[in-house]
């Protein structure tokens, strides 16, 4: 038995909180160098912020005082008019101060107008250029400017308005200024028109000079109008916010310094070499401990193999053993012991050359370099201790290397003694099966996928009249059909087509008849059927033949003898019927009772001869294929009531009643009416003649999805169970002409009944009790 004990103690598999540890030591070196980095970018972000936004305390008031002396120079300016107009108590000449107005306008920053209204009527405007339509105009009939003019009057203060759109273009901001003389009368105002877009873009130019954005808001007015320069979302977000001192008007600037732009190429440049540095050291960590794990798995799975080794050494079900070069065993495994009825203790004490000569060890060195493989593999017979002969199949292979002192050979021996057997048992039943094929009298063919014979047996040798030879490279489609059959070469060549292709479904066949001519020229009718069979490595054709020329001649005989008994035997037939129903009805008198007998009895004879011609004609009809189906839409209800006003002297002859069980569902089938009156009445005759006088035949209607039942019940002597056999064997029958039983039995016409059903994709069935009746149900599908 093979034993190892490894010779060095291999590092056992790391725990889990070390595994842990290796796992998440890298992710926290990577994370923790890279957030520190993030903070060191963040500090020195919020550090420049900080300044900015300090700065942006002082910059605001620099932007006021611009607002501020800007604005105040204007409310300087509408000063000196006030105290001229009250100097002159309202009475003096506008052209005595249009050129001071004039000249005013040009020297000030910012001012685009000087207006004077005296009683609220605009009469004097400088520059006059531009402005001449201002001119007389009456604010109070201007409902734009009438409120902000009122105001002025109502509070005694001045104003500031605006910002507001300019017929000359751009923006403006009014400084109006109510007068009161020194009687208190009101005179009027002067209003001083500053350029806003101006001033405002000074402001913002500035602004943006110090990298602040400005905001101008109107704390008085209303929310859609508070918006005086600049965008009200930053309002929220403002630095710092200042009023601006300016009578008439409560105005606020609010300042925010701008942000640096989210995008710094140097701190982009910084924070990707952080987070590069700290991937990298990460990485690092990970493929120290990913190499330390490799080495430790190395050697696990070392030891591992090892005793997977001597476990599937010691344990497995075929032969195994280690011999040295020398020819000498190094270890043999249990299996090997018990194969070979050995102890490994005596085993061992031998060499495999005494199992076998083929194991002589100079053989298997040359064999081995003769091969140049990686193994060696054959079947040969071992001797075992009981000096019996096993067969085995034995695998070889030569473990070398450079460390080792000498190479070894891994020696496995399969037992293959119920192998052996069981195909010299499969050799027997081949043959077997192979003298039943060859003794069968239909012909048997199995040829490819592409219809080459592979295999005949005699019987098909004998009805083609072929030898072996001549089927070599034979096509067996040749052997189906002839000139004369073309159709059936057509249907043969598709369906090999589709078996080529894989078109055609489970479980499929062609079943056909063929006028074939022999290698003698002899023309015979055959029966053939074509199926496709699974071997183990491809699928095949299987082809079963029969030789059916003498049963078709006996259908012709058949069909000639009907067509004799139509043409010869129902004229004579009707005229003696014809004759005794004359007689019968009182033509020739009145018959004595004996008479009358005897001529009931032979009128009951001829219609049953007349009867039974009529179906064998039927039959031949049907099995011939020329009786006429018309399928169409036929109210069941309707058919079954026909059919007992039809047969309705039945029930005088035979004492019986006619009934539906219960009300008849109204319900449609695809039918030939005629046909199916013609069954309905073969089945009610056949209930009546065996029913007991005073019987009822009732007729049922069963209803479902698909399919349609009409059961005919009669409570009679029922059918014999001897019968019942041979009534199943007619309805299972598939040729027609077989099976038939004596005209006393309803066992002809009940085969027609099975054909035209056939005929319109209906079925029929039966059950009965002898002694208390039958039931027969004929199925039909639904329209």
């Amino acid at each position: 038995m093979f034993s190892m004990t490894p010779t060095l103690k291999f590092l056992d598999y790391e725990s889990t909180p070390r595994r842990v540890f290796e796992f998440l030591l890298p992710v926290v070196v990577f994370f923790g160098l890279g957030i520190a980095s993030e903070l060191i970018i963040f500090e020195s972000r919020s550090r420049k912020e900080n300044i900015a936004r300090q700065n942006a305390i002082s910059n605001t008031a620099e932007i006021r005082a611009i607002l501020e002396s800007d604005l105040n120079s204007s409310i300087y300016l509408a000063s000196g008019l006030v105290a001229f107009v009250k100097n002159k108590q309202g009475n003096f000449d506008s052209k005595e101060i249009l050129p001071w107005l004039s000249d005013m306008q040009k020297q000030a920053h910012g001012i685009r107008n000087f207006s004077l209204a005296p009683g609220n009527r605009i009469t004097t405007v400088a520059p006059l250029p531009g402005n001449e339509s201002a001119v007389g105009l009456y604010l109070p009939d201007s409902p734009a400017q009438w409120p902000a003019v009122q105001r002025i009057m109502a509070t005694r203060r001045p104003i500031l308005a605006g910002p507001f759109e300019l017929k000359q273009g751009g923006q403006g901001l009014v400084y109006r200024v109510p007068i009161f003389l020194d009687d208190g009368k009101y005179w009027g105002f002067i209003s001083t028109v500053l350029d806003a877009s101006e001033l405002f873009y000074k402001a913002h130019q500035r602004a943006l000079a110090l990298d602040l954005d400005l905001l101008i808001i109107d704390t008085e007015a209303d929310e859609k109008n508070r918006v005086i320069f600049g965008k009200n979302s930053l309002k929220m977000q403002a630095d710092q916010s200042l009023k601006v001192n300016f009578p008439g008007r409560s105005i606020l600037i609010y300042t925010q310094h701008r942000l640096p732009p989210k995008f710094d190429f140097l701190v982009l440049i910084a924070r990707s070499i952080a987070w590069g540095g700290a991937l990298i050291l990460g990485w690092l960590i990970a493929r120290i401990f990913r190499s330390y794990r490799r080495q430790t798995s190395t050697y696990s799975a070392l030891d591992e193999s090892q005793q997977r080794f001597i476990s599937a050494f010691n344990t497995a079900p075929q032969g195994m053993a280690l011999f040295k070069q020398s020819g000498e065993w190094m270890s043999v495994n249990p299996s090997l012991c018990e194969m070979l009825g050995y102890d490994a203790y005596t085993l061992l004490q031998q060499t495999p050359a005494t199992l076998s000569h083929q194991l002589n060890i100079h053989r298997l060195e040359q064999q081995w370099e003769e091969r140049q493989s990686a193994g060696l593999q054959f079947e040969l017979c071992l001797t075992n201790s009981k000096a019996e002969v096993i067969p085995c199949i034995v695998s070889l292979s030569r473990v070398s290397h450079p460390s080792f002192d000498q190479c070894y050979w891994i020696f496995q021996a399969i037992d293959i003694s119920r192998r052996v057997l069981a195909e010299n048992r499969l050799h027997d039943a081949f043959e077997y099966t192979q003298s039943i094929v060859n003794n069968i009298d239909d012909g048997i063919i199995s040829a490819s996928l592409d219809g080459t014979i592979r295999s005949i047996n005699p019987a098909a040798l004998a009805l083609w009249k072929l030898t072996p030879e001549q089927t070599n490279d034979l096509h067996f489609s040749t052997l189906l059909s002839s000139p004369s059959s073309l159709q059936i070469a057509i249907e043969v060549s598709d369906f090999i087509d589709a078996a080529s292709h894989g078109r055609l479904p489970d479980n499929s066949q062609l079943t056909r008849e063929s006028i074939v001519t022999d290698q003698q020229g002899r023309d015979l009718t055959i029966e053939f059927r074509i199926s496709l069979i699974e071997q183990k490595k491809e699928t095949e054709f299987l082809i079963l033949a029969k030789d059916i020329t003498q049963r078709k001649r006996a259908e012709r005989l058949q069909q000639q003898f009907l067509e004799v008994a139509k043409h010869g035997l129902k004229p004579p037939l009707n005229s003696i019927t014809g004759s005794l129903k004359l007689i019968e009805g009182g033509v020739f008198g009145t018959l004595p009772n004996s008479l009358g007998r005897i001529i009931h009895l032979a009128l009951q004879h001829s219609e049953q001869a007349t009867r039974l011609l009529s179906d064998m004609q039927d039959l031949q009809q049907l099995v011939s294929k020329k009786m006429e189906f018309q399928l169409q839409e036929c109210k069941l209800d309707d058919i079954v009531q026909q059919a007992f006003t039809i047969h309705a002297h039945y029930t005088r002859q035979y004492q019986v009643q006619f009934q539906t069980d219960g009300e008849l569902p109204d319900c449609i089938v695809l039918a030939d009416a005629r046909r199916l009156l013609q069954i309905l009445g073969n089945l009610l005759s056949n209930a009546a003649k065996f029913s007991r006088p005073d019987g009822i035949v009732k007729v049922a209607i069963n209803v479902d999805q698909h399919h349609a039942n009409i059961s005919v019940i009669d409570t009679g002597t029922g059918i014999p169970d001897s019968f019942q056999t041979r009534l199943i064997h007619l309805f299972e029958h598939k040729n027609p002409g077989q099976g038939l039983i004596d005209n006393q039995t309803p066992g002809l016409g009940l085969q027609i009944c099975r054909l035209m059903l056939e005929r319109m994709n209906g079925s029929i069935r039966f059950t009965s009790t002898e002694g208390e009746g039958s039931c027969f149900t004929i199925s039909l599908p639904r329209a």
